[in-house]
């Protein structure tokens, strides 16, 4: 017999912020990181690229200790650093990666910097010398060891029991990264698009609703994002 209440239960939350640099993906992470903690919700926030800093900072300011102590706060662009990351999400109620796309970068100089390291990587039957990272590009068919880590980082948040919010910023127009970013956003129930509106002197943010898993809100605007995501992720 099907329970309503447990199937509520086991609900999780799982949510997209996707968005060029400066249309306000890290500024909503931030800002709904510490509205969870206030609700008393334990946050793992995970920095890719040093760039939530400056947000927690005028967040928290004058926030209680209590409500700071609900946030982890973990901050690195090294790949292994951050895959370490991955290791632990018990005891939290939220993770917020913040950003995904930065996981794609940090992997392909991560994978370039052993190869150059070793000084030669082998392509089909051949054996090709490598000098610097100056002269030397990742060959196009190592990339799918590249998007293969991108997808079982999400997939290693899709399996734990925690609601989960991510950034990302698009890898490009390529067919294989355009596949990649359509098997990511599958993963998510909602899918929000920023952008930044700059009108005279004056600046706003907004959101676009590409996905929302039950509900037909395809395509609707949202001019105060954080305030609409409120209820969803805090409850109030």
């Amino acid at each position: 017999k099907m329970n309503i209440e447990e199937l509520k239960k086991q609900r999780k939350i799982k949510i997209l912020l996707e968005g060029d640099t400066g249309s306000g993906k890290t500024y909503t992470a931030v800002k709904l990181a510490v509205l969870l903690a206030k609700g008393g919700k334990k946050v793992k926030y995970i920095d890719t690229e040093y760039g939530a800093t400056e947000e927690f900072i005028l967040e928290v300011e004058g926030v209680s200790e209590e409500v700071i102590d609900n946030i982890e706060y973990v901050v690195s662009s090294r790949f292994r650093e951050i895959m370490d990351a991955f290791t632990e999400f018990e005891g939290f109620d939220y993770v917020i990666l913040d950003g995904l796309d930065d996981l794609y970068y940090t992997n392909i100089e991560y994978i370039e910097n052993k190869i150059v390291t070793a000084g030669s990587y082998i392509n089909g039957d051949r054996v090709i010398a490598v000098k610097d990272l100056d002269t030397f590009s990742l060959p196009w068919n190592m990339y799918s060891i590249v998007y293969a880590r991108l997808t079982g980082s999400l997939y290693k948040l899709l399996n734990s029991n925690c609601n989960f919010i991510v950034c990302f910023k698009s890898l490009g127009t390529s067919d294989s990264k355009m596949k990649i970013e359509e098997r990511i956003k599958a993963k998510f129930d909602t899918v929000i698009s920023l952008e930044k509106l700059k009108k005279g002197n004056s600046v706003k943010w907004r959101g676009r609703i590409e996905k929302n898993r039950g509900k037909s809100l395809e395509d609707v605007v949202i001019a105060d994002v954080v305030g609409s995501l409120k209820k969803k992720v805090v409850g109030d």
